[in-house]
């Protein structure tokens, strides 16, 4: 935790030296932005991975809902999986090009902070828009993961654990950067 504080801290303060060189590169961006948008992008990716994943069992004739206990209604097709995904990396791309233009703020911190509360708040809205079933069945899952019951645990709770795992470190870098 301490080190990735001295990693944000070092990125401020290059951003900060070459902004009052007037000399922003493109490798100066590209060295500060990976500590912000590195989990979101993984995030991402992850969830047009797990759309492909989808497609595959249905060409194979898999019912993964079954596998994993969802029920039919709340299950997304592969189309609608990625094309979220890719969505989301559009608006991951848009704070990112907020993040290397300082817009509309002077301090670039500001982009992706902003695109962490919305997409938090994204997640929450009781709004039936963007599968709020799947949403509601994601938050109780995560739950479920963070505190899990003295019951037993679905197989979908341990899969989702583990890509929690798996992501472990990018995660840690949305905690600094905030």
């Amino acid at each position: 935790s301490c080190h990735w504080r001295r990693v944000v801290a070092r990125a401020v303060r290059r951003r900060a030296a070459a902004a009052r060189r007037g000399a922003m590169g493109l490798g100066d961006v590209l060295n500060d932005s990976h500590v912000f948008f590195r989990a979101p992008v993984l995030l991402a990716l992850v969830w047009f991975l797990w759309g492909i994943n989808v497609w595959v069992f249905r060409k194979v004739h898999l019912d993964y809902a079954a596998a994993l206990g969802f029920d039919r209604a709340s299950t997304l097709s592969p189309r609608a999986i990625c094309s979220s995904a890719v969505a989301m990396l559009g608006v991951i791309a848009g704070f990112w090009f907020l993040y290397t233009i300082h817009w509309p703020f002077e301090d670039a911190l500001v982009a992706p902070s902003a695109m962490y509360i919305l997409s938090f708040f994204v997640l929450i809205v009781p709004l039936d828009v963007l599968h709020r079933r799947g949403r509601e069945r994601l938050i109780q899952n995560f739950f479920r993961v963070v505190a899990p019951p003295a019951a037993g645990v679905l197989f979908v709770e341990v899969v989702l654990g583990d890509m929690l795992t798996s992501m472990s470190k990018a995660l840690a870098d949305v905690q600094v950067s905030l």
